[in-house]
């Protein structure tokens, strides 16, 4: 499976391009006017009430209101989360693919402009040599 130069390039800005692609919402704007709606019509009906009602004590009326309208708009914005964080979620997934092709591109790429680098060490040391913590000669690797 042989790839040119120039179809790594390609493929590499194709998919950068792809990752850096906007986030969809377009479901959670219908939770945030249903929640903006609903707090409208709260404040309407309190107006309201104040108007026709204007001698009388109106405070248990207005807190059955306020009552009601909490626990539906935080219902409301909690739907609007759980949409953000599922398209979150799948566009991560599909972000980490993305990702970790363009990194196979780059690498073949690279491998294709440059040489190999080879690192010789030279040491004045006589008998074994610890390399990573451990001597050459330990019969048994670390645990």
């Amino acid at each position: 499976m042989t790839s040119t130069i120039e179809e790594l390039v390609a493929e590499n800005t194709r998919l950068k391009a792809a990752a850096a692609a906007p986030i969809a919402t377009s479901g959670v704007t219908v939770y945030i006017v249903a929640v903006v709606v609903l707090c409208m019509s709260t404040v309407a009906g309190v107006i309201a009430l104040t108007i026709v009602r204007p001698t009388a004590d109106n405070t248990p009326v207005i807190t059955q209101l306020v009552g009601i309208t909490i626990p539906i708009a935080l219902a409301l914005l909690g739907g609007a989360l759980q949409q953000t964080r599922t398209a979150l979620d799948g566009r991560l997934t599909q972000l980490l693919g993305f990702t970790a092709a363009a990194a196979h591109a780059e690498g073949k790429l690279e491998g294709t402009t440059s040489t190999p680098r080879v690192t010789i060490v030279q040491t004045d040391q006589v008998g074994p040599v610890v390399v990573g913590g451990t001597r050459s000669d330990d019969p048994k690797p670390p645990a």
